[in-house]
């Protein structure tokens, strides 16, 4: 009877569990080009800046996961959190090593709103953030990965972005 009341506590903790990690889901993934907005400077000491740029009503200029590393280009998701009640989670970038200490990994943290779209994005703002290759932007809570997207960023130029963004690349 233990065993049972035990597999019963176990299925119970899963049940509650699995609503949360669906919780979140991902809108849209795109690329956005360089811009002139320099949004609200926020502290994040997870990360290598020591603080995070809230731009409001940024859209992405071209869906897409392949980003070249092109200094004030951002790319990033937009998700959805659907319940009830907001919800505190862990914004987290994974990329190839970056700075002096070879970073791996980029943590803030933030309350999502439900039923309302929120946008995460990663801006290209310094010289050493422009690593080629794998990158991954993450939404995590309660010790769970609740989305995980991968990008590519790469060192060759993309000629769409070009026709979208023109000018805005070349400076």
């Amino acid at each position: 009877m233990r065993h049972r009341l035990t597999f019963a506590g176990f299925l119970a903790l899963l049940a509650c569990a699995t609503p949360v990690a669906a919780q979140v889901r991902l809108v849209e993934a795109g690329i956005v080009c360089p811009a002139a907005e320099e949004g609200q400077l926020i502290a994040a000491p997870g990360t290598l800046a020591g603080f995070i740029r809230r731009i409001d009503d940024m859209g992405f200029d071209m869906p897409g996961r392949v980003v070249p590393a092109v200094s004030g280009v951002a790319f990033g998701i937009r998700t959805e959190l659907k319940g009830d009640g907001p919800l505190d989670v862990r914004m987290v970038t994974r990329h190839p090593p970056m700075g002096a200490d070879g970073m791996t990994e980029q943590v803030h943290e933030v309350t999502l709103l439900p039923n309302v779209s929120n946008l995460r994005v990663y801006r290209f703002d310094f010289g050493y953030e422009m690593v080629p290759g794998a990158w991954t932007l993450a939404v995590e809570a309660g010790g769970a990965t609740l989305l995980s997207v991968d990008f590519e960023v790469t060192d060759a130029p993309d000629p769409r972005l070009a026709d979208i963004c023109g000018h805005l690349l070349q400076s």
